[in-house]
């Protein structure tokens, strides 16, 4: 499969003419139907030193990205990166982080990685051994080779995302500089072009990081071409992601741009929710089906009300947090009951656990510089000691649930985070700004009150993607604790009040 992808100034005069009548006749229709006008949403956009200024607040409020090693221009929306990252997944973090900036409209990685002092043959064997270790990418048929740090992949996986677990497996190796993914993913069987077009719309209905109401999908010989606006470049990655189901040869998403006045409530305001707990199932099943790390195991899939409950037995923990996450990101879920049981195929003695999970955190860029106590119990880890941020807590927490062997994992890491004291109306406007800069929040409808560095956020949201989202949002702007009194809206009959310890 290949991803034909194209910047904003490869354009030719025939592309720029269909997108400006493809906008004109969006914009007609957003207007008699909704009775908003952009106009002026765009007085409102962002201008570039705005947009710069935004991204690096973001990069400089992560613990895990140095960005005071990052140069930042942004032109026409084009933020440009440049600088030396300490490893892999720092680089890829900035990216992404980057991506989810409101009014940025694409991102040019010009981030690289530090030369490590690790032997091509000691990352290619590291390599090689986390392909091995990983629950889901052990059977895949792979081939590395190292040169200079660059580790370049070849063989066969059986899908897209497939693949991309490969890459993310590969980009936790200490000392991984650049990846070249030569990966061949196994055609199984042609399928009609109307097949797959029904199941690329039934994937972009589900996700709720995209609004699909903006994205016009065509397919023709197994091509898929997208049209149309998203209100982020991290929207469009995940579109992207969406699309490629199995049979897809080719995608062109030349023709799909970012705008920021694209995102927001009056795009995502009326689009039903799923009207019934059939339609919720069948959605999950599709999703576990492309699922690489779920797919094998045919979990049992309840919903009543919007609420979902899985069980059955999968082999290893990251496939029950998988399971999970694709069912709590999905659109009309209001909650997940997971009952899934960890089973270990080939059972492993609490002593030799433990070093396999010692030596993952040793591995582990994110986490390897903090003193992490290890304790095991019939598989089940207990960890203890102390990380900087949120983020590194549930890191630590995901690269253990990657060791094969483990059932459960107790997570007793304290977060030590200096809270810096400023006045309660200067965290109130800092952290209404953060949601304001979101592509993912709607901050219209979610009021902030901040008192003694408490914020107290209350309002509704459209899905528990947003719901998370906004509350780091509040974290980014300093708030010392937060309180939440944010609900779901109501899609199936009722509100959810989420009960997440923060």
């Amino acid at each position: 499969m290949q991803l034909r992808s194209h910047g904003r100034h490869s354009l030719n005069i025939h592309q720029v003419m269909k997108f400006h009548i493809w906008a004109g006749v969006l914009c007609s229709f957003i207007i008699l139907h909704s009775g908003n006008i952009y106009a002026a949403q765009e007085k409102t956009l962002p201008t570039d030193g705005a947009i710069t200024r935004a991204v690096e607040s973001t990069l400089l409020l992560d613990e895990n990205v140095p960005s005071h090693l990052i140069d930042i221009r942004t032109e026409q929306g084009i933020v440009t990166l440049i600088g030396a990252m300490p490893h892999y997944r720092a680089k890829d973090r900035a990216v992404k982080l980057v991506e989810t900036v409101k009014g940025v409209e694409s991102v040019i990685d010009g981030l690289t990685v530090i030369v490590s002092k690790r032997p091509d043959e000691e990352i290619r064997e590291k390599v090689r051994l986390a392909l091995q270790d990983d629950p889901a990418t052990d059977s895949y048929k792979i081939d590395v080779s190292v040169e200079h740090g660059t580790v370049t992949l070849t063989g066969t996986v059986p899908s897209w995302a497939a693949r991309a677990l490969s890459e993310w497996v590969v980009s936790g190796v200490y000392g991984v500089r650049d990846i070249e993914d030569k990966l061949l993913i196994e055609k199984k069987e042609d399928r009609a072009d109307d097949v797959l077009l029904e199941e690329i719309q039934k994937r972009l209905k589900a996700d709720v990081w995209v609004n699909d109401g903006t994205v016009l999908v065509t397919v023709k010989d197994g091509t898929v071409t997208l049209d149309g606006l998203v209100g982020s470049v991290a929207e469009k990655r995940r579109v992207l992601r969406d699309v490629q189901v199995a049979g897809v040869n080719e995608v062109d998403d030349s023709l799909l741009f970012v705008k920021a006045w694209a995102k927001g409530k009056n795009r995502r305001k009326g689009q039903p929710g799923y009207k019934s707990d059939d339609e919720i199932k069948e959605t999950l099943l599709l999703a576990y089906a492309y699922d690489p790390r779920v797919s094998v195991f045919n979990p049992t899939i309840d919903v009543r009300h919007g609420m979902v409950t899985l069980t059955g037995v999968v082999d290893n923990l990251k496939a029950k947090q998988a399971a999970e996450d694709v069912a709590k990101y999905t659109r009309g879920v209001l909650w997940v009951k997971n009952f899934l049981k960890v089973r270990p195929n080939n059972p492993i003695e609490d002593d030799a656990l433990k070093r396999k999970v010692e030596m993952a955190l040793h591995e582990d860029a994110f986490i390897n510089r903090f003193l992490v106590n290890v304790s095991v119990r019939d598989g089940v880890v207990v960890l203890r000691g102390s990380v900087e941020s949120h983020f590194q807590k549930k890191h630590a927490q995901d690269a253990v649930a990657g060791v094969k062997g483990v059932i459960a994992v107790k997570n007793k890491l304290v977060v030590e985070e200096t809270w810096i004291w400023k006045p309660d109306s200067v965290i109130q406007r800092e952290i209404e700004s953060e949601l304001w800069w979101s592509p993912f929040v709607d901050h219209d409808d979610i009021s902030v009150k901040v008192e003694a560095g408490v914020a107290t956020l209350s309002g509704t949201v459209e899905n528990y993607f947003e719901y998370e989202t906004a509350l780091e949002n509040a974290r980014e702007g300093g708030a010392r604790r937060i309180e939440s009194l944010l609900t779901i809206r109501k899609y199936l009959g009722f509100d959810v009040l989420p009960d997440q310890p923060l």
